[in-house]
């Protein structure tokens, strides 16, 4: 979520060319930090068996509520993804900020995240996950609703930012809620409970993006609109399946 700050620092002082070289330079530092700095964490002895590997997704996949935390952070994760996708067009085009604007910007609601992130680590030591992660669903539909009434209304930008900025910060709170409430689940195939968690995850959260980017030019109401379905379908199943 920092590379827009980073790509706008780029710009001001080069082409957009050098975004794509800065891009390959890190593929090659990532290259030689995974061959060199990361080793093999499989057991020497350990077999590979294909109908473990059956058995293991029949038992994630039949599991009820693992499903609804995936969905539910899959359907958090798409508001994000389409924030990601289509801000630079809103904040660039409909604001007029400039790419250094858009940066600082972009980078300012990532910190939220990461903050909440990290209170979050803290408090489930002391409050239930489930509690933390029902309050902060609720806390990111009313700030979605907020953005919603502001973007119908075309209010103001600084309130749009806000509800923006809340939004995004309560991500803090469901994605590792969700993620550490669905791996209980399963601490025998957590390797399968892992891969399916992040396909439902990157394959709705991809989707989404797709729909944004689609759509030829943005504003804040169609935004908040994708947004907002996103984060209605997330609180609606875990509220509705989750209860019954």
């Amino acid at each position: 979520m920092l590379s827009p700050t980073f790509g706008g620092i780029l710009l001001k002082y080069f082409s957009w060319h050098h975004i794509f070289s800065a891009l390959f330079l890190l593929g090659i530092i990532l290259f030689f930090m995974v061959f060199f700095g990361m080793k093999e964490s499989a057991p020497k002895n350990n077999k590979f068996s294909q109908k473990k590997i059956f058995e293991g997704y029949k038992a994630v996949l039949s599991d009820r509520m693992f499903l609804v935390y995936s969905f539910v952070a899959g359907f958090a994760l798409s508001a994000m993804f389409a924030y990601i996708t289509g801000s630079s067009f809103v904040f660039t085009k409909i604001f007029e900020l400039s790419e250094q604007q858009f940066g600082i910007l972009f980078g300012i609601n990532a910190f939220g995240f990461v903050v909440c992130a990290n209170i979050s680590a803290r408090l489930v030591q002391k409050i239930n996950p489930e509690k933390i992660l029902a309050l902060s669903l609720l806390m990111n539909l009313v700030a979605m609703s907020i953005l919603l009434i502001d973007s119908f209304l075309e209010l103001n930008f600084w309130f749009f930012e806000i509800s923006l900025f809340i939004s995004l910060s309560m991500l803090g709170f469901i994605a590792p809620n969700t993620t550490t409430l669905a791996m209980a689940r399963f601490k025998e195939h957590s390797g399968t409970a892992s891969a399916l968690l992040g396909f439902v995850q990157f394959a709705l959260a991809g989707f989404v993006s797709f729909i944004v980017g689609a759509i030829k030019e943005n504003t804040p109401l169609i935004l908040a609109l994708v947004m907002s379905g996103c984060v209605i379908l997330a609180n609606a199943l875990y509220f509705g399946l989750k209860k019954q």
